[in-house]
């Protein structure tokens, strides 16, 4: 059966509007937001809490986690409590440099790989793309020195609610370029 606006009571038709009014008033935000392209290639930032570092980062759908290149990984006790102590590289006109940094084991994780599973440590760093993601995200601990990108963004930090993120891999940003960002990461 065919209804139209027409047919209805005056009731029913106050009914339907305020029904629909209260759907919109009470819709999440991020519903309205504006879609944002993210490329395959992205700059990012990655913050301990002291000092915020510039980055070319993979972003990657299909990874459930967010990843970044750390060195001379050790886990510790302080306060009762695990530690973690490790350092992460950046690069920047030639010059390299490294960041030493400790932080609380927030958990560890199994990551799936080729060649089999790997238990990795996880921490909270802060980490912004764009104006779009800007917070506190989980982030294991890997040695990435023989892949092209010091950090991977997976869908923990994709997946929000505060924005539409789109990712179309045929955009590559060149991180320097575009953004200016001060640190790059150099393979080789």
């Amino acid at each position: 059966m065919k209804y139209c606006l027409n047919n209805l009571s005056k009731p029913e038709s106050m009914y339907l509007l305020k029904s629909s009014l209260l759907v919109f008033v009470l819709a999440p935000s991020w519903i309205f937001a504006k879609v944002t392209t993210l490329g395959a290639t992205e700059g990012v930032y990655v913050s301990s809490g002291a000092t915020e570092d510039a980055y070319c980062a993979r972003i990657d759908t299909g990874a459930l986690s967010t990843s970044i290149h750390a060195t001379d990984i050790k886990v510790y006790q302080k306060n009762q409590r695990n530690w973690v102590s490790f350092v992460i590289k950046g690069c920047f006109n030639g010059r390299c440099y490294k960041q030493k940094m400790k932080k609380p084991l927030l958990r560890y994780q199994t990551v799936k790989q080729a060649a089999g599973s790997v238990r990795r440590p996880v921490v909270i760093l802060n980490i912004k793309i764009r104006d779009v993601i800007d917070g506190p995200y989980a982030v294991t601990l890997a040695d990435r020195s023989k892949l092209e990108y010091p950090v991977l963004i997976g869908r923990n930090v994709l997946d929000t609610k505060k924005a539409k993120i789109k990712v179309n891999v045929n955009i590559n940003r060149n991180c320097l370029v575009e953004y200016g960002y001060g640190f790059v990461h150099k393979k080789g």
